[in-house]
């Protein structure tokens, strides 16, 4: 997956195909830099529902408030191409019970979304409602590195040990996988982390990285290091994910 190093104002989007025993759907993965925030900042009225440009206008912290809007942007690039010809304002994106965002949309098909960012950089994955899918993203920090491994059981400790060494920042990859799929059930990280337990790393020789949980076996993931950020996916498994050179043109 190749996210384009194009002008700070503009973000980039990479379609994906998801083929499961019936069908092919399409996907749509949008990321953001996060030093394009005045630009958004000065028309986020032309992105935001007038109940999420409200709730924008009242944030008072500088880091929430780039995280809400880029978020929101990104959501709404990816879900406005999922969705058809619907404007990014007339689409309502809430909290969940668990804070998972919920699409409010007049569309024929559903779609839902996921959404990820850090203080460089927000992404957003659309998909259709009925494949439930989640994403994370996290900034390649070496303190960051020792907290991940802590959440570690000790399978997975073994695992990484075993792994080669041209393997980059496996637990970053291990963090990174456990909070996609934590989104893609709804619950985010209110469940306990061990239950995310990754079972199996599959592809280390090549880009991405795929895996495998122990508790979840209806879910895989997919892992990209993308400059200095590790982004995952995690996905029905019963369905073919296609990304990066495998994507159609």
């Amino acid at each position: 997956m190749q996210l384009a190093e194009s002008s700070p104002t503009s973000f980039s989007v990479v379609p994906l195909v998801l083929k499961d025993d019936e069908q092919s759907h399409w996907l749509h993965f949008v990321s953001i830099d996060a030093t394009a925030f005045e630009h958004w900042h000065a028309q986020h009225r032309q992105w935001l529902h007038p109940t999420e440009s409200s709730y924008y206008e009242s944030i008072t912290s500088d880091v929430r408030r780039s995280s809400f809007l880029l978020g929101r942007i990104a959501a709404k690039s990816a879900l406005t191409r999922q969705l058809g010809s619907m404007q990014p304002e007339a689409i309502e994106i809430r909290s969940g019970l668990f804070q998972a965002p919920i699409v409010c949309a007049a569309a024929a098909n559903p779609a839902q979304v996921s959404i990820a960012h850090t203080r460089t950089m927000a992404c957003a994955l659309a998909f259709p409602a009925t494949h439930p899918m989640g994403i994370d993203l996290e900034d390649i920090l070496p303190d960051r590195s020792q907290a991940m491994e802590r959440q570690c059981s000790e399978s997975e400790l073994a695992m990484v040990q075993a792994l080669p060494s041209t393997v980059a920042h496996p637990w970053h990859v291990l963090w990174t996988s456990k909070e996609a799929l934590s989104k893609a059930i709804g619950t985010g990280f209110t469940t306990p982390i061990r239950l995310f337990e990754v079972r199996e790393l599959m592809g280390v020789s090549a880009s991405p990285l795929e895996g495998r949980y122990a508790h979840f076996g209806q879910f895989g993931f997919k892992s990209w290091t993308i400059g200095q950020r590790v982004l995952s996916l995690a996905y029905p498994k019963s369905c073919h994910l296609q990304c990066g050179n495998d994507a159609p043109t």
